[in-house]
């Protein structure tokens, strides 16, 4: 066994010994919606909705060691743009539902299209945008934090965007 092949044999054995070491994993995250959920029921702006963005996140880092791990703070945003991502295709399925009755019978521009458009173009935008987030760390530990940290931000943003829509109102 050459130099070379010594060091690929012990990098596999460590990162096995790791991987089957007991110890803190994604099922020690302790995540609840409940401080987001609350929050934003209290909410009647934007403003206001923009100070829910990350409190059940911040919570479930702070709950146990694990969670203020680079892969607990991703588990953790994850969790918490779940909970926006559903609050965002609620709300779209509303907007949009207002939307097409508003659109019946009048020729023109259609506002249910213009909502689609709007919502395909915006998860390309989505997409793009974290994935740069993610590519400044040039592979760093930090890309798949501050990108998963972007995602619930823009998510967020977007449903607090459509709740309140002067159409949603």
């Amino acid at each position: 066994m050459d130099q070379e092949d010594f060091m690929r044999l012990s990098a596999l054995l460590a990162f096995l010994v790791l991987l089957l070491a007991p110890g803190a994993q994604a099922d020690d995250i302790v995540y609840s919606d409940a401080a987001t959920a609350q929050c934003l029921a209290k909410a009647s702006s934007v403003d206001a909705g923009e100070k829910c963005i990350g409190l059940s996140t911040a919570k479930c880092i702070n709950a146990n060691d694990f969670g203020q791990t680079s892969a607990g703070m991703v588990s953790c945003t994850a969790h918490e743009t779940a909970f926006w991502d559903k609050q965002l295709n609620a709300i779209y399925e509303n907007v949009m539902k207002k939307a097409k009755k508003l659109d019946e019978g009048v020729s023109g521009s259609s506002i249910a299209e213009a909502l689609l458009v709007m919502e395909r173009d915006w998860i390309k935008y989505r997409d793009a945008r974290c994935a740069f987030v993610e590519s400044q760390t040039q592979g760093g530990t930090m890309g798949k934090t501050l990108a998963a940290g972007c995602r619930q931000q823009t998510t967020a943003d977007q449903a607090l965007f459509l709740k309140y829509a002067m159409i949603a109102e």
